[in-house]
């Protein structure tokens, strides 16, 4: 009767939102990637393409200098992609860039530049979510 109690004490003191923020921190810098992937290969979070495209002059520039210019991919420097930083909050996520073009582009190419494809956000539930939290809870149960 005494490990029925504990382990009911121990459910009831189960945070799941704290220990999904904590699991999404752990995986912060694989989110970013994921973010900077997605407009490497001219995709916004909605998994549409990142429009409108490129200007011809700007294709020009990009063909010299050796970048992607068959689609948009927000990368000249590299500073915009280098500047996506994941928040974790409430159980969610979210991404923004620090960068000073953030707001400019976001204005230009729409707010979901910013955010991972329903494919990404499935596989981070499976793949990072799903066993983080399970090893979480376990390691709190004590089981």
């Amino acid at each position: 009767m005494e490990r029925l109690n504990r382990l009911i004490s121990q459910l009831q003191t189960l945070d799941v939102g704290a220990m999904a923020e904590v699991v999404l921190e752990e995986n912060r810098t694989t989110i970013e990637n994921w973010n900077a992937d997605q407009m490497e290969a001219g995709l916004r979070a909605d998994g549409t393409r990142i429009e409108p495209d490129y200007t011809e002059n700007t294709k020009r520039i990009k063909q010299v200098k050796g970048q992607p210019f068959d689609r948009v991919t927000l990368k000249d420097t590299g500073a915009f992609h280098n500047s996506i930083r994941m928040i974790a909050q409430d159980n969610e996520f979210l991404l923004k860039g620090d960068d000073p073009k953030t707001v400019a582009l976001k204005m230009k190419y729409g707010d979901a530049i910013l955010g991972l494809t329903e494919e990404n956000t499935e596989d981070l539930k499976q793949a990072y979510l799903k066993e983080g939290l399970r090893e979480r809870i376990k390691d709190h149960l004590k089981v």
